[in-house]
């Protein structure tokens, strides 16, 4: 996974360290913590934008050949670029979200299906005024957007994927895709954002 130049760290790992542990990690490693209250500290990386899927050559043989390919989960592997064909790999995390839609788009394919961990995509989530959105445009979807109703780190990753994919996407909206009646029996609640 290609990214674009790394900016100061902003994204936190999932592992959590005690405060004593914490600190021996910036001193020894150079590491930037962040204390979560109540959760104890978290290294924070530097969050890039993925640029070019090094391996999209590779998947396409692979999807050619009828093969089921798992791809870009967890956002890859992260490389940067020193010079051309030569990469050198990087500490930071890609949302696997925006590496899925560069992936999807790169290739060529009908359709994005990304996971969510609620039953629909909303605007004013978790608000009195919620209201789910079953379809969407691209312009819509870009406007909710941008007016903040998809945040970071929630559901504005799987917006701006769907949008970046021009509006080929889906977020599937199972909490537990493989054991969801609904996907089971073909009923899956989704919302599409669509070409406008």
């Amino acid at each position: 996974m290609l990214t674009t130049p790394l900016r100061p760290p902003r994204e936190a790992d999932r592992l959590f360290f005690s405060a004593a542990d914490a600190e021996a990690h910036r001193r020894r490693d150079g590491w930037t913590m962040v204390e979560e209250a109540g959760r104890g500290c978290r290294r924070v990386v530097p969050s890039p934008r993925p640029r070019r899927i090094v391996e999209a050559g590779a998947t396409r043989a692979l999807l050619d050949a009828d093969l089921v390919v798992i791809a870009a989960g967890g956002g890859g592997v992260r490389v940067i670029e020193t010079a051309p064909g030569v990469y050198r790999g990087v500490e930071a995390v890609v949302d696997k979200d925006l590496a899925s839609s560069l992936l999807t788009a790169g290739l060529g394919l009908p359709v994005l299906v990304l996971s969510t961990g609620v039953p629909k995509v909303a605007v004013w989530f978790r608000r009195p005024a919620q209201r789910d959105l079953d379809r969407v445009t691209v312009s819509e979807a870009r406007r909710l957007y941008a007016d903040g109703q998809f945040p970071p780190g929630s559901m504005g990753p799987k917006m701006l994927a769907t949008i970046e994919v021009r509006g080929t996407g889906w977020a599937r909206g199972d909490r537990d895709v493989p054991r969801s009646p609904g996907r089971r029996r073909g009923r899956s609640r989704r919302h599409a954002c669509v070409p406008d």
